[in-house]
């Protein structure tokens, strides 16, 4: 069985991408990524705020809008393995623009079926082609790996940040300039995929569903870092997802402006926690920080439990985003660095499929908490699995002793550049 120390990591190549290459796909990135936290805010908003369901029922068509893109993400990562990546991209991305026209149409006659049907479209959309966005920043970035990843995270999410801003106020905006404005980011997020280069296909990839968790099981640290980012999901991603909003619409009696103060907050959080990995990247011991932050994780839970004001729970909001900001960088880029280039697509949509199937399983079991207790309650099981992480990460992974190899990475990078 092979470790990580044995397997040999994924050198930057001799070959520097242009200088545009990486600003191309980082606009890119932040147009998409705003379309769908528009999308996601206009899901959530109406069916809590205009279609008034229920929590068990809000919870099983998250579920649902979670569980259908599943296979198709694995298919996407086997597809973005066998083509040629920037005209893919593009393609697809432009059709993407046209599912939230087609919504406006229905907006007279509005209901559930309607907005999940919208919402399994543009999940199984966003899992067909994410795969191949992810597996490109190898083929764009100027510097290492954990850099790249963050600065990534960084911009999408403060054009989201602001996006959410200037769309909160659904009610007096009209929902359908809310999927106008969508439509508009996928539109401009394909054109600026103009300025990536070509990205041909290193192998044949077998059309093999199994064979990306073949890949990821055989580099143990690859598995532990997959699982861990899983299973972490469950409820406290989960409970972000599902518990959250209805925290806010149900313990606070907020209404679509605090849904969209919650994703803004928890994004300010996610942003700020990557801001200072980036004065501290490249980390050494990514996996100590990762561990150390489940138990941290477990304390904002609790102080949530307690029904704060509400400027407090947003506070604890933003806390919670930056422990998962921190979290998900580091995990990620763990993966990416030690993914051999010809099957990287495909273990960073293993990676992908398990991070989304805690969602569906934790939405119905959330759900139905919520309805049988109250939506504080529902932050109880994060606790408790924060807590079981950290235990497991401390004593029996690999992932605590793990020493990254970025900063060796960096400084090649820098002598390159200087020479």
């Amino acid at each position: 069985m092979t470790s990580s120390n044995e397997f040999p990591l994924n050198a930057p190549t001799l070959e520097k991408p242009s200088r545009i290459a990486f600003p191309a796909y980082l606009t890119s990135s932040s147009l998409w990524i705003s379309g769908i936290s528009l999308e996601n805010l206009f899901v959530s908003w109406v069916f809590l705020g205009v279609l008034k369901e229920s929590a068990n029922v809000f919870g099983q068509n998250r579920a649902l809008i979670s569980l259908m893109p599943l296979v198709v993400l694995l298919i996407g990562g086997i597809v973005a393995d066998r083509v040629e990546t920037k005209r893919f991209l593009i393609v697809f991305t432009l059709l993407a623009a046209c599912a939230p026209l087609v919504v406006i149409g229905a907006l007279s006659n509005l209901s559930t079926w309607h907005i999940t049907a919208f919402a399994v479209t543009m999940a199984i959309w966003n899992a067909f082609v994410d795969p191949s966005r992810q597996a490109v920043i190898n083929k764009v970035s100027r510097t290492d790996i954990q850099r790249s990843i963050a600065i990534v995270f960084i911009v999408p999410s403060l054009l989201s940040m602001l996006a959410m801003y200037l769309m909160a106020p659904l009610e007096s905006l009209g929902l359908s300039w809310v999927l106008i404005t969508t439509s508009a980011l996928f539109i401009a997020s394909g054109v600026a995929l103009i300025g990536i280069p070509t990205v041909r296909p290193v192998g044949r990839a077998r059309l093999d569903l199994v064979s990306g968790f073949v890949a990821a099981w055989k580099i143990r640290l690859v598995r532990e870092v997959i699982l861990l980012n899983s299973v972490s999901a469950l409820f406290n991603a989960g409970g972000y997802i599902v518990v959250v909003p209805l925290i806010a619409t149900g313990t606070y009696g907020g209404h679509a402006e605090l849904l969209s103060l919650v994703g803004i907050f928890f994004l300010f959080g996610s942003i700020s926690s990557n801001f200072l990995l980036l004065a501290f990247m490249p980390i050494k011991r990514p996996g100590r920080l990762v561990v150390l932050l489940q138990l941290t994780r477990a304390v904002f839970l609790l102080l949530l439990l307690v029904r704060p004001p509400q400027w407090i729970f947003l506070l604890l909001v933003a806390c919670w985003g930056l422990n998962m900001g921190v979290t998900s960088t580091l995990m990620r880029s763990t993966v990416q660095e030690l993914a051999p280039e010809h099957q990287r697509a495909q273990i960073l949509a293993v990676m992908l499929f398990g991070f989304m199937l805690a969602s569906p399983i934790s939405s119905l079991m959330l759900g139905e908490f919520v309805h049988q207790t109250s939506p504080l309650i529902g932050l109880i099981p994060g606790v408790l699995l924060s807590v079981v992480l950290f235990l497991w990460g401390y004593r029996f992974s690999e992932f605590w002793k793990y020493a990254s190899e970025s900063a060796d990475q960096s400084q090649s990078w820098l002598r390159r550049l200087t020479s």
